[in-house]
């Protein structure tokens, strides 16, 4: 059963609640001090949800609270396990004869210790009355992940109804998990899997992930699951951040959980070490990693994203001497595609140790951001991979007629560099031009289908403008 955890707007805007693909909504009465229980159990029948009643202590007013929601006949309540025998029998037995299902918790702000520490909770909930079992932990490990779905197949195999909560960096990933009970995020806010998503998860469905800071995150995560529908697919991805453990704990995660490919971000496109190719040998950089033989195998698609997008615009490389700004996985990948086609590349950053170690990578050279406009203006084509590097590197100045700018950043808010690029007379090629291929070229790979370039310029289109229209408001609010 889906759940959901009800804010501070379920008493104004009920309904909100009703279309989000939970099945359960979880209301924490001392979130509601001015609301009775049962005028909140009403406003949930209009939701047509069943409910799930919370309290954070069963001590004087929480267990009043608690006793108010059983009289109002909610579907469920919670009962935290170190609660006293004494109240928690009274507790027990009134909701039992009211018909009331009782949820019995372990909520802790800590990571789990184990999986026979997990299963002893279920079992002493199990044992104490609860007709479900609930654990909660903070998981932001590989292991922890690990310790929790092995729990939980421990407990199914014991016939113990049990459900699993997560909060932390890797809580979607226990969204995933088995369990009678699984909780998910409103709207993206919250821990868990968006409900949004969740709901239309099955034991068919294959799994993506966006490990890292890619360029436009939240532009990949949109169109790649809009695609997904778009184009009839039962596959789905999620945004994960990466934890202390690595990005090779992760990577070796999602095998086991079945995923089937990630695009890979900021700062671990370099990390080659992570996958294996049918060579034998990883890129120096990639981008997309897809499953094949049991093993994730990397592709760059950024290099290619942007000669395509260079082709498009007319632009010849061949010949051309490029300076490519930044020196992470974008810059490395574009300046490795540049001298495919012949380019002479010069990699350009702030910190000239990294701009020399990019460059020796892929076979440029290399210069620091001191010397960015003499080297500029004995070249013709200017590739940005460096976000807002628009706003603070690059003067109007360095922007001339017959110069190709081309800028990859193209969600940061601010000026954009293409425009001020074209306001000089410069030939300007757009940042979503390239995203735009990167992003079809992941969903091929994943999918073995191309989605319609229609289709992912508009997604891409409602993703940027939602995501401009956010940092606005956050300014105007800053701004108080």
């Amino acid at each position: 059963m889906r759940c959901v955890r009800a804010g501070p707007d379920f008493v104004d805007d009920p309904e909100r609640y009703g279309n989000c693909g939970a099945e359960l909504l979880e209301l924490p009465l001392g979130l509601f001090p001015a609301t009775n229980p049962g005028k909140l159990r009403l406003l949930a029948d209009r939701a047509d949800l069943r409910t799930l009643a919370t309290v954070e202590r069963l001590e004087g007013h929480g267990r009043a609270l608690l006793e108010k929601a059983i009289q109002a006949r909610f579907d469920q309540v919670e009962v935290p396990l170190d609660t006293d025998v004494e109240t928690r029998g009274r507790v027990l037995a009134q909701a039992r004869k009211l018909g009331v299902k009782v949820v019995l918790s372990h909520r802790s702000a800590r990571p789990p210790r184990s999986v026979e520490s997990v299963l002893r909770l279920f079992q002493k909930c199990s044992r104490a009355g609860g007709d479900l079992s609930l654990a909660s932990f903070e998981v932001f490990r590989a292991e922890h992940v690990r310790f929790l779905r092995e729990a939980s197949r421990a407990a199914s195999a014991l016939g113990i109804p049990h459900g699993i909560a997560g909060t932390g960096s890797l809580s979607q990933l226990v969204s995933l998990l088995p369990g009678e009970l699984v909780f998910g995020a409103l709207d993206g806010n919250g821990d868990g899997i968006d409900l949004a998503l969740l709901s239309r998860l099955g034991p068919s469905t294959r799994l993506f992930a966006i490990l890292g800071e890619p360029a436009h995150p939240t532009a990949a995560l949109e169109v790649l699951n809009g695609s997904f529908r778009a184009l009839g697919q039962d596959s789905a991805c999620l945004q994960l951040r990466v934890g202390p453990d690595g990005p090779g704990a992760l990577v070796r995660l999602l095998r086991e959980l079945g995923f089937q490919g990630f695009l890979v971000g900021r700062p671990f496109r370099a990390t080659a070490g992570l996958l294996a190719t049918a060579s034998g040998r990883a890129p120096p950089v990639f981008s997309v990693a897809t499953l094949r033989g049991g093993a994730f195998v990397g592709h760059d698609t950024d290099g290619p994203a942007l000669l395509f997008a260079l082709d498009r615009s007319g632009v010849r490389v061949h010949r051309r001497r490029a300076v490519v700004l930044g020196t992470g996985g974008a810059a490395r990948s574009a300046a490795r595609a540049l001298r495919s086609r012949g380019a002479r590349v010069v990699i350009a950053g702030r910190n000239l140790r990294r701009a020399l170690e990019a460059a020796g990578a892929v076979g440029a050279e290399a210069t620091s951001l001191s010397s960015l406009s003499t080297v500029l203006a004995r070249s013709s084509l200017l590739v940005n991979a460096v976000p807002g590097a628009g706003t603070g590197v690059l003067s109007d100045s360095s922007l001339r007629p017959g110069l190709v700018v081309v800028d990859l950043d193209c969600s940061s808010g601010g000026p954009d560099l293409a425009g001020r690029a074209a306001g000089s007379g410069a030939h300007a090629v757009g940042g979503k031009a390239v995203l735009g291929r990167n992003l079809s070229e992941a969903m091929r790979l994943f999918t073995g289908a191309r989605p319609p370039r229609g289709l992912v310029e508009r997604l891409m289109d409602e993703s940027l403008r939602g995501a401009a229209g956010s940092k606005k408001k956050l300014r105007r609010d800053q701004s108080y």
